[in-house]
């Protein structure tokens, strides 16, 4: 495994796995994430 500084150009891609995980948690009933960090104007 090779791991790499992030960039801004990696945020679109990291926002929708955080999305796509919160979605998942929320079929189960959990309300983790709920609240989307940074939101979509931040």
């Amino acid at each position: 495994m090779i791991v790499e500084q992030a960039t801004i150009g990696d945020l679109p891609v990291i926002l929708a796995m955080r999305q796509e995980a919160s979605d998942w948690l929320a079929k189960k009933g959990i309300e983790q994430w709920a609240v989307a960090w940074p939101n979509p104007e931040a």
